[in-house]
């Protein structure tokens, strides 16, 4: 997002999909923020990590306040886990967790009315056939393509995080996700999607509209070759 949306006309709304604690590894690793190979592709934003995990607490408000992205960032951290008040399968709570989630989408949208770039952050990515209903347990991990489509109603350019598996080669899972994207979007929207291969792989996928896609193409490309460049790949285009 620092190396893609750097010109002061990109407003940039972050939807973090907040979800609770677990009891798990992830964010264990972090000697990456020591390592040169990485420190020197941002040194300001290698910093600004250092500082809060070695000297402040590891959350989401510090990590807003340390201006890793523009000062005029909007950040939406509403928890999207509606479980821990409504944990029965019933009809009752299963609507309850549906109604709720209706209503965090509606005040994600408002919260980033004024952003023409907007950052899906869901913890695995997009929907999985294992867990197509919005009131599942799991649900809050991912970010669905109906919401997806609300979410780019108006906007410029919607940028959405993608856990990649072990299960398929990247590029497979890639175009699998680039297809059924196409499949939903209306034409004018162009879909591209880079790779991060290192430590856990990651894909973003950046779904822009036409009048935008030779600048975003643009900066892909400079982004691509940058200090960054032996850290990404995959360029993707979809049109």
């Amino acid at each position: 997002m620092r190396g893609l949306f750097s010109d002061p006309k990109w407003k940039i709304g972050v939807i973090w999909y907040l979800h609770t604690d677990e009891d798990t590894n992830d964010g264990i690793h972090v000697d990456y923020l020591n390592k040169k190979e990485f420190t020197e592709c941002d040194n300001d934003l290698a910093r600004k990590l250092r500082r809060i995990v070695h000297k402040e607490k590891r959350t989401i408000k510090n990590l807003e306040n340390a201006e890793i992205l523009k000062s005029n960032t909007i950040y939406f951290d509403d928890c999207v886990n509606f479980h821990q008040e409504h944990q029965k399968q019933t009809k009752e709570h299963k609507d309850l967790r549906l109604e709720l989630r209706k209503k965090w989408l509606e005040r994600a949208i408002r919260k980033t009315t004024g952003c023409n770039v907007i950052f899906l952050d869901p913890d695995n990515g997009m929907e999985v056939g294992s867990c197509r209903e919005l009131n599942r347990f799991k649900s809050g991990k991912y970010a669905y393509y109906r919401e997806i489509n609300s979410f780019l109603e108006n906007k410029s350019i919607l940028v959405i995080y993608q856990h990649l598996n072990r299960n398929q080669k990247h590029a497979t899972q890639i175009k699998s996700r680039a297809n059924e994207l196409r499949n939903l979007l209306p034409p004018h929207i162009t879909i591209f999607a880079i790779r991060f291969k290192r430590y856990s792989p990651r894909a973003y996928f950046i779904l822009c509209d036409e009048k935008y896609r030779t600048e975003i193409k643009e900066n892909i490309m400079t982004f691509l070759s940058s200090n960054w460049k032996h850290h990404w790949d995959s360029f993707y285009e979809n049109t």
